[in-house]
């Protein structure tokens, strides 16, 4: 029996806060009605697998032979349920695997459309000119995707230099405080989960204005701000302070990190790694 060969498309939704589901294949469906007719629909094969509405993505599958003419059909549309909205096309794949993998090598390396430095650009830049390196991997092991932090660090250890000091912080990083200060880091970088309101297992990267501000009060999911850590810090040593945020899934009771953070986290420890072995 031939294996049915079928092609996974990421749709990216724009000028709409929140999209139903539903909304979106009910009027991808009517666009390929429109242009192909009732047969070409019918050679689709055309499936909604998942979507996170808040985030504006959306995962379909059809047939690989009507790959062109669902693409066609999606770019398309100008409207849902009469309000503007721009769909495109911004990942494509013959396994849905492989496409989960482009789209969070897309998301951690600077976004699915916009043209931003990606988090090593970012790294490097701000490490230019380093000459002592704290990287401090703050959670909790039993709150599974909060452990993120923890991991990443755990696992980018070897063929580190002694001018980088590598701290498995978890739920205490102030207990830390007097060991790092006692290195005299030129750059302290933290890793941890963070509430960014973006879509599970977004990477964001803050540097010490931003590290200092507002936003470290309230994304945490820790005791103690990650914003008075910080702070304390930068007052006990000259030291420019940056931070990695990985936005959870799942931060209730259970270890294991949940499949889109455990991804974007090893893709994380690859650039890291990278880094550091040249640090």
């Amino acid at each position: 029996m031939r294996r049915l060969r079928r092609r996974y498309l990421a749709l990216k939704a724009e000028g709409r806060r929140f999209l139903d589901p539903d909304d979106l294949m009910h009027t991808v469906w009517s666009a390929v009605y429109q242009l192909f007719g009732e047969h070409g629909a019918s050679q689709t094969g055309l499936v909604l697998v998942d979507s996170d509405g808040k985030s504006g993505i959306f995962i379909i599958r059809c047939s690989h032979k009507a790959l062109s003419l669902v693409w066609a059909a999606v770019a398309s549309i100008t409207e849902i349920n009469g309000k503007r909205i721009a769909v495109r096309v911004v990942g494509v794949s013959g396994t849905l695997k492989g496409l989960r993998r482009k789209l969070l090598r897309q998301e951690v390396n600077g976004g699915m459309s916009k043209k931003r430095d990606t988090i090593e650009s970012m790294l490097r830049k701000w490490l230019r000119n380093a000459r002592k390196l704290v990287v401090v991997g703050i959670g909790n092991e039993l709150r599974r995707d909060d452990f993120v932090g923890v991991k990443i660090v755990r696992n980018v250890r070897e063929n580190t230099s002694d001018r980088v000091m590598l701290i498995e912080s978890e739920t205490v990083p102030e207990s830390f405080i007097d060991t790092i200060t006692k290195f005299r880091p030129t750059h302290i970088l933290i890793i941890d989960a963070g509430l960014l309101g973006l879509a599970p297992a977004s990477v964001k990267f803050l540097e010490s204005s931003e590290a200092l501000g507002p936003i470290t009060t309230t994304i945490s999911t820790h005791a103690l701000p990650l914003r008075l850590f910080c702070e304390y810090l930068q007052r006990a040593i000259d030291t420019k302070i940056a931070l990695i945020i990985v936005q959870p899934r799942r931060t209730d009771f259970g270890e294991g990190l949940s499949r889109e953070v455990r991804e974007v986290s090893d893709t994380v420890e690859k650039t890291l790694q990278k880094i550091l072995s040249a640090f």
